[in-house]
């Protein structure tokens, strides 16, 4: 018997099992409900879509992109000069390059020297209307007032030459009568033919004024057609003013400057070549005109609305990092334009698509003097979520229609550090 129990006390000692400890069926239970729920919890945070979950977006292969400006010309020409090429920084106003110029600058010429010719000669008729003009009008006075003072001594000449006429009549019956002499009667007659006379030149000088005044104011209104000419003299002067002027704007467009400042991406031409009507002939990034362009999923994109904040940061600058906010959202190839996107685009998207998104830079004077964007940088971008929604929730995002790409990083469920 003592042999026996020294038996199974040697057992629980190795390990046998008839020496191991016994739990409670109960317990057994109990793990395998909490091994369940840690399970369950998992899953589900591991299924829960990201715009359930507070942080940040990220996408690491941002890219500095911008509106481009064609420049080029409206005429055909040739390039005699290109002072440019393609990756070169050029300031506002800067000379780009120079076309051929010498047949619009002997265009110019002939335009100057016509529009002077016409001007001088507009000028030197305007000094002479202008004195024949005062002429005319001293003239036209100088007859009105010649032909009032004939007027008024053909009205005296008449009263006197009627006063004569009716004291020879009354002399002429008194010396029927015999009662005057026979001189006094003849005295009476001469007093009335004198009279008469004078009333007759009177009259004659009334005429001759009147057609001086006649002549004067025909001549005012030749003055009048002078004037009118002189006006058309003035339009043509304008005319030629705007051909002198057009071709001034052709020889100066045959210079082009930058007009903005940036970087020159393009050269569809090279010296000696000619171009076009329209045709580009050099390509300028502005460099006041660039963006951030990264890559987001189907359903970070639910989480993204206008003006919404984010945080840029570039990869050539170490510890450089500038505000920004999203301002577009590029679509795949849907050919239809919509309002901020709060739904999922599954059934119309494969789960793979990736939508790019436009992040203005707020405020390039960020970045330090000694560091300047380039376009083509690449930069990570983190843009801010809230718990609530995506910024901007009421406002219209603008969509563009392009292709989208196939890169980019998922959503991190924590929140922002350093950004």
């Amino acid at each position: 018997m003592s042999q026996l129990r020294k038996v199974e006390a040697d057992g629980e000692r190795s390990g046998h099992p008839r020496g191991r400890i016994r739990l409670p069926r109960g317990s057994l239970w109990v793990g395998l409900a909490l091994l369940l729920v840690v399970g369950g919890l998992v899953w589900l945070l591991s299924h829960t879509p990201g715009w359930a979950r507070p942080g940040v977006i990220r996408a690491e292969e941002g890219r500095v992109e911008g509106n481009v400006f064609s420049l080029g010309v409206e005429f055909d020409a040739r390039i005699r000069d290109l002072y440019v090429e393609p990756g070169m920084f050029v300031s506002i106003g800067q000379r780009l390059a120079q076309l051929e110029d010498r047949v619009y600058r002997a265009r110019l010429r002939e335009a100057e020297a016509r529009f002077q010719q016409a001007q001088l000669a507009y000028r030197a008729a305007r000094r002479e209307l202008a004195r024949d003009r005062q002429l005319a009008l001293l003239a036209e006075e100088r007859a009105e007032t010649e032909l009032a003072q004939r007027e008024a001594e053909a009205l005296g000449a008449g009263q006197r030459t009627s006063r004569a006429r009716r004291e020879w009549e009354r002399l002429r019956a008194l010396g029927a009568n015999e009662v005057i002499s026979p001189s006094e009667l003849e005295d009476a007659e001469t007093a009335y033919l004198t009279a008469r006379s004078s009333l007759r030149s009177a009259q004659a000088a009334v005429e001759t004024a009147a057609v001086d005044l006649r002549r004067a104011r025909a001549e005012r209104s030749a003055l009048q057609i002078r004037e009118v000419r002189q006006q058309e003299r003035r339009q043509r002067i304008l005319e030629l003013a705007a051909l002198r002027d057009e071709a001034q704007a052709r020889v100066e467009a045959c210079t082009i400057v930058a007009p903005r400042s940036g970087w020159i991406v393009e050269a569809r031409a090279m010296s000696g070549s000619s171009v076009r009507p329209h045709d580009p002939i050099l390509t300028l990034w502005p460099e006041d005109a660039l963006f951030v362009t990264a890559e987001v999923s189907e359903r970070q994109l639910t989480r993204i609305g206008e003006r919404q904040p984010a945080r840029i940061h570039f990869n050539a600058f170490d510890g450089v990092t500038v505000d920004g906010e999203v301002s577009a959202i590029i679509l795949p190839a849907t050919g239809t334009v919509q309002r901020r996107v709060t739904t999922p685009l599954t059934p119309l998207l494969p789960d793979s698509a990736r939508f790019a998104i436009r992040v203005q830079i707020t405020d390039p004077g960020q970045l330090p003097a000694r560091f300047s964007l380039v376009p083509g940088l690449t930069a990570e971008v983190r843009i801010l979520l809230n718990e609530d929604g995506p910024g901007g929730a009421d406002e219209a995002l603008p969509v563009i229609t392009e292709e989208g790409g196939q890169t980019g990083e998922g959503m991190e469920p924590t929140a922002p550090e350093g950004m």
